[in-house]
């Protein structure tokens, strides 16, 4: 039966080294990389929430804008409507009844615009409370839009908000919940969460540590002496 640990030659074992040393190097490229992407991703992720909100309270201060403006638009109504009442009085009062109607003409317009004014005021205090009332944050916002997820998964997506607002993170991490369950992980477990991390983020997994090779009856056993001994 044929040795698994068969000995290496000098050439082979240096030959070993070396591509063991350029694995390294390249595993350890990739390990910057993906660090250097997901370090960029976080920033980014980062100007997306704060802009995010602030378009949000962008959007509550433009309704209110709106809303105020309506209210300004009755009280000058208002006025105009007091101004041609005392009008109307005076004509009807003078008998000057045809000036009169004109007026009262000018009243029924007015009263059109106070009422459409009330009903644009009222409008925009709906929007405006109905908007008020959503998150400002991104990721509140998707979680109360999507109430189905578990408390462990609500605090998961908080702790990775990119879940909630990177498409193509959603998409990964949903893919990895699959492998997961298929790999027998229980849900919600640390294992089950460092995998959808791992797929998530694009993580270069850290390689095991390999364990030493036992040595066997055919390995050399003698020790490798160094090329030089240091001198006195």
């Amino acid at each position: 039966m044929a040795d698994e640990n068969q000995t290496l030659s000098p050439e082979e074992a240096q030959a070993l080294r070396d591509q063991l040393t350029s694995l390294t190097w390249e595993r350890d490229q990739e390990r910057r990389r993906a660090e250097t992407e997901a370090a960029r991703a976080d920033s980014l992720q980062s100007r997306v929430v704060e802009g995010d909100k602030r378009l949000a309270q962008s959007t509550v201060a433009g309704i209110q804008a709106q809303e105020q403006g309506a209210d300004a638009a009755i009280a000058a109504i208002d006025q105009e409507l007091t101004g041609l009442k005392r009008a109307l009085a005076g004509l009807n009062a003078e008998g000057k009844f045809e000036e009169a109607a004109d007026v009262q003409v000018q009243i029924g317009d007015a009263t059109a615009r106070r009422h459409a004014a009330v009903q644009a005021k009222d409008h925009w205090g709906r929007q405006r409370e109905r908007t008020a009332a959503e998150p400002v944050d991104p990721v509140d916002r998707f979680l109360t839009a999507n109430p189905q997820y578990t408390e462990a998964e609500r605090d998961w997506i908080k702790k990775n908000p990119r879940y909630a607002t990177d498409r193509d993170f959603h998409m990964r991490v949903n893919s990895a919940h699959q492998k997961a369950i298929e790999k027998g992980l229980r849900a919600h477990s640390p294992e089950y969460f460092a995998v959808l991390e791992q797929e998530g983020y694009q993580r270069v997994p850290t390689p095991a540590t390999p364990a030493p090779a036992r040595p066997t009856a055919s390995a050399r056993t003698e020790p490798v002496w160094p090329d030089s001994w240091p001198t006195d």
